[in-house]
């Protein structure tokens, strides 16, 4: 089963995996996160995976020129559900994903105009 959900875009990819390297395909591992620039120009993106009791668990940033995508490795640390909020530019995006024993993981890009989207898929 795949869920998209609509927001802004820079390329923020909760990762795993496997499968990174496909453009909007979510990767398999779901403790990395991946992010994506497909703007046509650079942007700073902020994201944070906040868990229950409105814990940050992962804070970190990255400048992507058009194109470019990072890694941000274990930024989820196990099973159970997390706010991923994402921001570039004037933009900020929330997200609700739980994260199951089995899921593949989660994607967020940065898409032309600066909109944030944020795509995951489960086992």
């Amino acid at each position: 089963m795949r869920h998209v959900l609509p927001a802004l875009a820079v390329c923020l990819l909760l990762a795993s995996a496997g499968c990174a390297g496909l453009t909007g395909q979510p990767p398999a591992e779901p403790h990395d996160l991946e992010v994506r620039n497909e703007a046509n120009a650079t942007y700073t993106v902020e994201v944070a995976v906040v868990a229950e009791r409105n814990e940050t668990v992962t804070r970190k940033n990255a400048t992507l020129a058009p194109g470019e995508s990072t890694t941000f490795a274990d930024a989820v640390p196990g099973t159970g559900p997390y706010m991923i909020r994402a921001t570039a530019g004037n933009r900020t995006e929330t997200w609700l994903w739980t994260v199951e024993r089995n899921d593949a993981g989660g994607l967020v890009t940065v898409e032309t105009g600066g909109d944030l989207t944020f795509t995951y898929a489960t086992a």
